[in-house]
Order: structure tokens, then C-alpha cells, then sequence
């Protein structure tokens, strides 16, 4: 006699259409069931995607269902009828937002824009950058560029698919000329260093190199945030210059947010370690540095949150919306105002290439804030 499906496997066949003619019954009933172990009600509900046009009859009982078993400290969002278009895929909202103990699940639907967001919706940014050269010439930068941009001394600097690349002579003869990559508001840029470091650049932020490492070190100095995948050499160590703070490469992976609106500066690591002054941070340890240059260590930081931006997410968790829309300022070049104190803290993410109306709808989910967008202005208001 064959066995009943677990909730699991009614899940996971709801999620990909293969539910059998009375399971999706089976499935409303389990969800009834009080004992219903955490991990299953997870799966529902970051997994499910719509209903099929049969199930219609069953949509209100099963949210009917959700909502029971999150009355007491959550607020579900109806499902909606599934798209087919996959475009909106990776402007989908699977995520939670956790505003003053709110959560909100968010199915992976396009979000709804409200008619004002529609009609004055603000673009995301886009890949470009500003090149200085050692002469002070200046060279626009973005995806479609040529592929060749200049040659500076022994050094051919080359720039195809939004990435600049330098194939330098580091000999202790070759000429060190001086260049800056720098990123306005709404743009994001990588390069690749005459060593082979990569160094992702965020938006509003700057890094200024030679164009050869010809002597017994490496330095580069950068404003705003970066990221950086050390090419380590024993022999020739690798800082990183910001403000009146050196980091200096000990092997390794890291991210630094030195903006100037920011009230730390943090270094966090990913892997390998890296020196600020004489403390050691490690991966999976984050060193944030206030405005009098003290340091404190985060022995065991949200690293995933720190790198998002340079994986094409926004990540927040347990933040203020003052952070997150500090970010949101940035990327989407705009004006924030704040009309009233929001106290509340947010978690969730969402890929950075959606419109501003599709972040601020999801944090407007929580009822505890409320956005109008003017042109290139965004004004907060909580809600009272």
C-alpha cells in the first residue's frame, strides 16, 4: 500500500505544478494541523509562487490557513496570480521584512507599484565610470566603451564588458603613472590593477593607483565603498589607504564602506586577514572605525549584507531605514527628506536592477513607513 507525500513533497510538487487531482485538498488540510514543525511552514512560504487555474476554489482556505497560523505576530501577503513573464524574476520579492517585530513574507511576484511610483519611477543604476589619467585627461567608461582606451607608458589599459584591465611591466624600472576610477551616483565600475587585484567600486566612490607596482609595496587610496580580491605577494604587501587609516593585505577577500554620510567606517573580511593599525581582522570579522579613529571589532559580522551591493542585492538586517535609504540615495541618485522619526528596523533584500518604487513598496509593506516620490526626491513619513 503506498504511502501518503509528506508535507515536504506537497510542497515542493505545488511549487512545481505537478500536484495530483485532490493533493492540493491534502496539502490545505496538513497546513491545519497545529503540529505543523517550523521548517515546513518555511518552505511554504518562501517557496509558493500562485495558484493554477484549478486550485482557484482553494486560494481563500489556504490563505485563510497562513493567516491563522500567523495571526498573532505576522501579516501574510495574498498571493497573486503568477506571471509567466521571467523578466520580472529577479525583480521578485522572496523575502522577508521585519519592521518593529513585523514580518512580511513576500512571494516571487512582480510587486504592484502604486500609480504615483508608475508614473515618476526612478531607473536603478547602471555600470560607468569616470577614468583620470596621469595628464588629467578624462575618459568616460561604461558596458559598451571600447574595448581599448589608452596606453600609458609601458602600460596598456583596456576596458570591455564595464571592466577595465591593466597589463603593466611591474619591474623596478617601469614608470609609475598615477590614475583615478571614479563612480558618481547611480553607477558601479570594476577593474582589474596592474598586479591582478579586482576592485569593484560602489556607487559615489573613488580608487586612485599607478598605473605599475614597481616598488617594495602596493598601495592604492579609495573613497566611498570597495571590494577587493587581494592578488597576494609576500614580498610586496598590499594597502589600502582611507582617510588617515591604512589596511594592509595579508592574503585575502574583503569589502570597505569609507562613505562620508556614514557614522563607521568598516572593514569587512570574507576571507584571509588583513592589519588596521595593529589590529588583525580575520574572515568572517568585521572592524568598524568611528569618526575618532577607535576601533571595534565584530567578531562575528553579516558578511552577506556587506558584499551584497557587489553581488547586485540589496541585503539589510536589523537596520534603520536611515541605512537603507543612505544606500537607495546613492544607487538610484536621489534626494532623501525625512518628514518625522521612524524608530523601526528592517530586514530583507532585493536585487538591485528594480525600480525605486519596487524597494520602497516592499518597506512600505510593514505599515510602519510611507514613501511619495517627487521627481528625484523620495519623502519619508512614518506611519502613524
Amino acid at each position: 500500500m503506498p504511502t501518503s507525500p509528506t508535507i515536504h513533497e506537497l510542497l515542493r510538487r505545488y511549487t512545481d505544478d505537478i500536484l495530483a487531482p485532490g493533493e492540493f485538498e491534502l496539502l490545505t488540510d496538513m497546513l491545519n494541523d497545529s503540529t505543523l514543525e517550523p521548517a515546513a511552514l518555511d518552505w511554504l512560504q518562501v517557496e509558493l509562487k500562485g495558484t493554477h487555474p484549478e486550485k482557484e476554489h482553494s486560494e481563500k482556505r489556504l490563505q485563510a490557513v497562513l493567516e491563522a497560523i500567523h495571526r498573532q505576530d505576522a501579516a501574510v501577503i495574498p498571493m497573486r496570480t503568477r506571471t509567466r513573464d521571467f523578466k520580472y524574476w529577479w525583480a521578485a520579492a522572496m523575502l522577508i521584512i521585519i519592521a518593529g517585530g513585523t514580518y512580511l513574507w513576500l512571494h516571487k511576484q512582480p510587486l504592484q507599484p502604486n500609480p504615483l511610483a508608475i508614473k515618476v519611477d526612478i531607473k536603478p543604476g547602471t555600470t560607468g565610470a569616470m577614468l583620470t589619467l596621469a595628464n588629467g585627461e578624462k575618459v568616460r567608461l561604461d558596458s559598451t566603451s571600447r574595448d581599448t582606451v589608452v596606453t600609458q607608458g609601458e602600460t596598456k589599459i583596456t576596458n570591455k564588458n564595464g571592466q577595465l584591465a591593466y597589463a603593466a611591466d611591474n619591474s623596478s624600472s617601469a614608470m609609475a603613472l598615477y590614475n583615478t576610477l571614479a563612480t558618481s551616483k547611480g553607477h558601479q565600475y570594476m577593474v582589474a590593477l596592474p598586479d591582478g587585484t579586482k576592485v569593484w567600486l560602489n556607487a559615489a566612490s573613488s580608487i586612485t593607483y599607478p598605473t605599475a607596482f614597481n616598488g617594495k609595496e602596493r598601495s592604492v587610496e579609495i573613497t566611498g565603498e570597495a571590494y577587493f580580491e587581494v592578488m597576494h605577494n609576500a614580498s610586496k604587501p598590499f594597502r589600502v589607504k582611507v582617510g588617515n587609516k591604512i589596511i594592509e593585505d595579508v592574503g585575502t577577500s574583503f569589502n570597505v564602506n569609507a562613505y562620508g554620510d556614514e557614522p563607521l567606517m568598516k572593514t569587512t573580511l570574507v576571507e584571509g586577514v588583513v592589519k588596521i593599525d595593529n589590529t588583525l581582522v580575520r574572515a568572517g570579522e568585521q572592524a568598524a572605525i568611528n569618526h575618532q579613529g577607535n576601533i571595534r571589532l565584530l567578531k562575528d559580522a553579516d558578511v552577506e549584507s556587506a558584499i551584497a551591493w557587489k553581488n547586485g542585492k540589496f541585503r539589510f538586517n536589523g537596520v534603520d531605514i536611515y541605512t537603507i535609504l543612505r544606500q537607495a540615495s546613492r544607487w538610484y541618485d536621489v534626494e532623501i527628506e525625512y518628514r518625522g522619526d521612524i524608530k523601526e528596523t528592517f530586514s530583507g533584500g532585493i536585487p538591485r536592477n528594480v525600480n525605486a518604487s519596487e524597494l520602497l513598496n516592499i518597506l512600505e509593506y510593514s505599515n510602519k513607513v510611507n514613501f511619495t516620490i517627487e521627481g528625484k526626491k523620495i519623502i519619508v513619513t512614518p506611519n502613524k
